[in-house]
């Protein structure tokens, strides 16, 4: 019986499958992920199993248990910069500039790990301490744009964490102002020529979108709120390695 190639879906490796295992199933010899299978969600607070079928050309999931998506390969990674990352790229949504006047809306958190990617979102009432350490357990890194000065304080404040004093934390918005790119993360986007979908969602529409959820729930602001808070994290990574292209040493 003739051996088959079976290229891994999720690392593209080659693997060479005996014809008399048949029967059994097979995993990658490198990313140890099962052929035509993700057998559970990486969320770490979901617990739904997920079949995918071999022949199925997916680049990013969804689970219908809990709404997260992830990525099996990164789309976002240029060609010759490939590298594997255990980090989180973290941003939030408020009602408020300052966290004694306002609430954490969405918290966006991007998890990466090698060819492993999760975008989590989480609502106001769905934010609490033990789920976000759950969430961040063992992520070396984590990614913000002005973090230090909103993000974390804000995380702090209000989930009651102070993430940098467990992750090492680095504020991607000094990295551009250091290197000749000032100006707010959507500026910096569009200098740097990285799209989006929706480029007329800025932050006070963000609370906009929020109240209209909150007071009249309406399901679509809060769908609108929720992509504009999945891109922020997402391009967040495109950014950085949009610097690191230009400015290897310092990233």
């Amino acid at each position: 019986m003739s051996d088959n190639i079976v290229v891994c879906k999720n690392c593209e490796t080659k693997n060479r499958i005996p014809g008399h295992w048949s029967g059994r199933r097979p995993i990658c010899s490198v990313c140890k992920v099962p052929f035509g299978e993700i057998t559970l969600c990486l969320n770490p607070s979901c617990t739904k199993k997920l079949r995918i079928p071999v022949n199925e050309d997916i680049k990013r999931v969804k689970c219908p248990s809990c709404n997260s998506s992830f990525f099996l390969c990164s789309p976002t990674v240029p060609p010759g910069y490939e590298e594997f990352e255990n980090a989180a790229y973290v941003d939030i949504e408020t009602t408020s500039l300052s966290p004694s006047e306002g609430i954490i809306t969405v918290l966006g958190i991007y998890l990466v790990e090698g060819c492993s990617h999760l975008i989590i979102q989480l609502t106001e009432h769905e934010l609490n301490k033990d789920k976000l350490f759950k969430i961040m357990d063992k992520k070396e890194v984590i990614y913000t744009f002005n973090g230090k000065r909103f993000d974390l304080p804000f995380i702090k404040e209000f989930v009651g964490i102070d993430l940098s004093k467990h992750h090492h934390h680095i504020d991607i918005m000094r990295l551009c102002h250091d290197n000749g790119y000032p100006g707010g993360l959507k500026l910096i986007e569009q200098r740097l020529g990285i799209q989006r979908k929706n480029s007329t969602i800025d932050g006070r529409e963000a609370v906009n979108l929020w109240n209209r959820w909150r007071y009249e729930k309406d399901n679509h602001a809060l769908s609108q709120l929720l992509d504009y808070n999945k891109e922020d994290v997402f391009n967040l990574r495109t950014l950085r390695l949009k610097l690191k292209r230009n400015h290897r040493p310092l990233i």
